[in-house]
């Protein structure tokens, strides 16, 4: 689903709660280049939104498991588990600069703040120092 793309053609919001609730394997994307940048956060954000103003209960928990494995259900495939000697794709984000650790809703300052404050990317072997890092249970 693309939120802001459905919205920009289609001028009315995507039923992305109806779909949520109804189990639909869901991932968000940006499908068309030409009219919405492509930034899978802002997909979220609008999707977070939208979601909200639908009724849906528990809206940025289940926004953000879209965002970050809806895209492997979509295609019938298994996220890829965190283990040693896998290779592992990580975001680190920064989150006290960010507001994230202090915010009352947790799961919607993930999804509304990470965008702006994402400080790397890390894919397969590393040498991110992390001692600095703490992990935020959801």
């Amino acid at each position: 689903m693309c939120p802001r793309s459905n919205m920009w053609h289609s001028l009315r919001p995507p039923p992305v709660a109806e779909a949520l609730t109804a189990g639909v394997r869901l991932g968000l994307g940006t499908d068309n280049a030409a009219w919405s940048e492509p930034d899978p956060w802002g997909e979220a954000e609008v999707a977070l939104l939208i979601s909200r103003q639908q009724g849906l209960r528990d809206a940025p928990g289940k926004v953000l498991e879209v965002l970050l494995v809806g895209g492997y259900r979509a295609l019938d495939l298994s996220p890829r588990p965190i283990e040693e000697g896998l290779r592992a794709h990580l975001l680190l984000v920064n989150g006290r600069d960010s507001g994230i650790l202090s915010a009352l809703d947790t799961r919607s300052a993930i999804v509304k703040r990470t965008r702006g404050w994402l400080v790397a990317r890390v894919d397969g072997p590393s040498y991110v120092d992390l001692s600095s890092y703490r992990a935020l249970r959801l």
